[in-house]
């Protein structure tokens, strides 16, 4: 019987350890897939605001055009 509960306890250590791997590689995950979006996200904003300045320029420039 003693063998027997030392296999169960090695085999909930081993789990134990598993589990724990798995938890730091779900983790970088994560993190990896957090740092994506923001890029991203910041990259989609920055380009949004340069349309946005590009036509606000090209309105100026036309409407200085026709006050001349």
């Amino acid at each position: 019987m003693a063998r027997v509960d030392d296999m169960s306890r090695d085999a909930q250590n081993r789990d134990a350890e598993v589990s724990d791997r798995l938890a730091r590689i779900e983790g970088g995950i994560r993190l990896a897939n957090w740092a994506m979006l923001t890029c991203i996200t910041l990259a989609t904003g920055l380009l949004g605001w340069e349309q946005m300045g590009s036509a606000v320029w090209r309105f100026l420039l036309s409407v200085t055009r026709f006050s001349s």
